[in-house]
C-alpha cells in the first residue's frame, strides 16, 4: 500500500512541474532514471537536475543513453568519431582559451585508449558536440545524455572567473555527460538494477572521479585509473575484421568470401598465398569493407572467435569453437561477446549456396541483400555480438 501511495505522489509532482503532456513523459523518465525532481531547475527548452544534467523537453523517447562511471545501460555511444566544435563568442573565458581547454580533453581522452576518438573541428557542421557560452545557464555549464547512439549535441557554459585549470576539470566533466555519463555520487535510485548493470573492475566510491558531482571550481588532476578502466570497459578498442570476396580462379571455383584483420591496403594475391595459407589463382575482388570489429581483450562476455580453413572444400569459415568441419585453424582473430553489450549489434552467419561458402554480416543492409533470396542464402545461426565497422573502403 505504502508503495502504490508512493507512485501517487510521485505522479502528483510531476503534474505539478508542468501541465504540457509532453513535457510530463520527460518529467517522468527523469524520475524513472532515478533523479528526484527536488532540485529540478527548469529552462526555456530543457530541465536541468543535479545541477548540470539537462533533458530537453521534446525528448520523449524512452531508451535515454545513460552509463554511469559504475553502472552500464543497454545504449551508449555508438558512433565512434566525436567532433567537437568551440563557439567563437567566449568572453570568460576567452574563446582563445576555451579551445585551449578543449584541446587538453580531446588529448585526455585519446591518452585513456577507447574506441571513442576526438577531435576538435573548426567546422560546425560536422560537430557531434558543440561548446557555448550561454548567459542563461545559472550553474557553470550543463549537459545531457547521449540519445540513439549520438553524443548529447551541446555543453552550454555560463561566464565565470573560473581558472583554466578549473574550467578543463569542468569541461571534461561535460563532455563525459555527453558520451554518457553520470556522477558518480548521483542520487541513490540511478544505482538500481532498472537503470544499469555495474561496470566490472570499478570501485565503488572514487572521491577523485572527474565525474564527482558539482565539478564547478574543482581543480583539474586528469582522469584517475579507475576512470580510464570504466571508460575502457564501456568503450573497449577492437580490431577490424576485414571482408574480401575472391573471383573463382582454378582452386577456389565459384570464388567465395574470405575474412581476415589485414587491412585492404595490405592485401593482394601474394599476401593472400601467405596468409591464408593456400595458392589462389582467383583475384582480390575491390570492393572491400570493415564489417565489423573485435574487442582485443577477454572478459566474462568474451568467446574466442575463430577463422578455419577446410581443405577438402577449400572453404574459410569463422566459428567460436575451437574444433569442428573446418579443421585447419588459420587465424584467431579475437573475441565476441556472447551477450549484447553497449554499443555492439549481432554477427550473423549466412550459408550462400551457389558458392558454397558463408557470409558473416553486422551491417543491416548487407543483411537486407541476403533475405532477398532466402532459399539460396539461408541465415544460420548468431555467433555472437560484435561493434560494428560499416567503414568502406
Amino acid at each position: 500500500m505504502s508503495a502504490c501511495n508512493q507512485d501517487l505522489a510521485d505522479e502528483a509532482l510531476v503534474e505539478s512541474k508542468s501541465s504540457n503532456p509532453v513535457e510530463n513523459i520527460v518529467l517522468k523518465r527523469i524520475q524513472d532514471l532515478g533523479f528526484s525532481l527536488d532540485d529540478l531547475v527548469e529552462y526555456e527548452d530543457c530541465y536541468v537536475v543535479e545541477g548540470d544534467i539537462a533533458f530537453d523537453k521534446n525528448f520523449t523517447a524512452s531508451d535515454t543513453d545513460v552509463t554511469l562511471r559504475h553502472i552500464q545501460d543497454n545504449n551508449t555511444v555508438t558512433n565512434h568519431q566525436v567532433a567537437i566544435y568551440v563557439e567563437p563568442n567566449f568572453e570568460k573565458p576567452k574563446t582563445d582559451v576555451m579551445i585551449r581547454i578543449t584541446d587538453a580533453v580531446v588529448k585526455a581522452y585519446n591518452d585513456v585508449g577507447c574506441r571513442l576518438a576526438f577531435t576538435r573541428t573548426t567546422d560546425k557542421n560536422k560537430a557531434d558536440i558543440t561548446i557555448k557560452r550561454d548567459a542563461s545557464v545559472t550553474s557553470c555549464a550543463i549537459a545531457g545524455f547521449p540519445t540513439n547512439g549520438k553524443a548529447y549535441p551541446e555543453v552550454r557554459v555560463a561566464d565565470s572567473d573560473l581558472t583554466e585549470n578549473q574550467m578543463t576539470h569542468l569541461i571534461a566533466h561535460e563532455i563525459s555527460h555527453t558520451i554518457g555519463f553520470i556522477h558518480v555520487n548521483g542520487h541513490e535510485q540511478v544505482y538500481s538494477d532498472r537503470s544499469g548493470s555495474f561496470i566490472p573492475g570499478t570501485p565503488a566510491i572514487e572521491r577523485e572521479s572527474v565525474m564527482s558531482g558539482f565539478p564547478c571550481g574543482e581543480p583539474w588532476k586528469g582522469f584517475p585509473e579507475s576512470d580510464k578502466r570504466a571508460i575502457r570497459t564501456v568503450h573497449p578498442k577492437g580490431k577490424p575484421v576485414y571482408g574480401y570476396y575472391l573471383y573463382p580462379g582454378s582452386i577456389t571455383g565459384k570464388g567465395g568470401h574470405m575474412y581476415s584483420c589485414l587491412a585492404p591496403n595490405a592485401v593482394n594475391e601474394k599476401d593472400f598465398k601467405g596468409v591464408f595459407q593456400q595458392t589462389f589463382d582467383g583475384v582480390v575482388y575491390p570492393f572491400t569493407y570493415h564489417d565489423f570489429a573485435l574487442p582485443t581483450q577477454t572478459s566474462n562476455y568474451n568467446t574466442h572467435i575463430y577463422r578455419y580453413y577446410s581443405s577438402s572444400s577449400k572453404r574459410y569459415k569463422l566459428d567460436t569453437r575451437a574444433s569442428g568441419e573446418y579443421n585447419v585453424q588459420c587465424e584467431h582473430l579475437g573475441f565476441v561477446y556472447d551477450r549484447y553489450v553497449p554499443g555492439t549489434v549481432p554477427l550473423k552467419e549466412y550459408y550462400i549456396s551457389e558458392q558454397n561458402s558463408y557470409m558473416y554480416v553486422a551491417l543491416k543492409r548487407e543483411e537486407d541483400g541476403l533475405l532477398l533470396n532466402p532459399s539460396k542464402t539461408p541465415y544460420i545461426r548468431t555467433l555472437g555480438y560484435v561493434y560494428p565497422g560499416a567503414r568502406r573502403e
